[in-house]
């Protein structure tokens, strides 16, 4: 990552392939959600906030607030294409280099909606000379962040419990488990480390349709 200090000064940071290759990122959906852990600190002056919502992005601020009404979002041009829906789609491995623009410079540039700042995004272009392939293999898991407890088994009997402390405990119909049983009808849904197996318990309820009987 360097900084510039030369005749163009509406340059602010530029972000080589080598450092946006090091992020541990599959594609820029990923490195979007992540950009509090490797923006942030990194470039000076942006603000990174993640809502935290599922399938929401993060609002990025460059140097604060620009305005009081309206967007606070910074223009994204990629290969002088303006983006208008964001940096989700675009493909990191496809990056060579990303430029953080902002002041009145780069208003001058890209007219009044450079007024939040631009992040200028240039993409790899083939090369004269020899054939190269690049592979790239990556792992990792995610979780919950926040897992909201949900009901045993022992909610669903709370009031057979009940009955059975003041001694008027009676068997309902196809009450199969006993009053402090660790079973319902069904089957749970969640296993011994209290993962989601099923959304919904599963029962068998059978009738018979048909009937036979001899005539008298």
């Amino acid at each position: 990552m360097e900084q510039f200090y030369s005749s163009a000064l509406w340059v602010w940071w530029l972000l080589k392939k080598q450092l946006v290759h090091r992020f541990p990122l599959k594609n820029f959906r990923k490195f979007l959600l992540d950009l509090p852990s490797t923006l942030q600190g990194k470039v000076a002056g942006i603000s990174v906030t993640n809502l935290g919502r599922p399938g929401q992005g993060v609002t990025i601020l460059l140097r604060g607030a620009a305005n009081f009404y309206g967007s606070q979002s910074p223009l994204v041009i990629m290969d002088r294409i303006f983006i208008e829906g964001g940096l989700a789609d675009i493909n990191v491995d496809d990056i060579a280099s990303i430029e953080i623009v902002k002041g009145a410079s780069a208003s001058s540039l890209y007219g009044s909606r450079a007024g939040n700042g631009v992040i200028v995004i240039s993409s790899k272009r083939g090369k004269l000379g020899k054939t190269q392939v690049v592979v790239r293999i990556e792992i990792g898991s995610s979780e919950i962040n926040n897992f909201i407890d949900t009901n045993q088994s022992h909610g669903f009997k709370l009031a057979s419990d009940w009955q059975t402390a003041q001694g008027q405990y009676t068997k309902y119909e196809s009450v199969y488990a006993a009053s402090g049983d660790n079973a319902v009808v069904g089957t749970r849904i969640q296993d011994e480390n209290h993962y989601l197996v099923k959304l919904y318990g599963v029962y068998n309820n059978i009738i018979d349709l048909f009937q036979f009987f001899q005539k008298s």
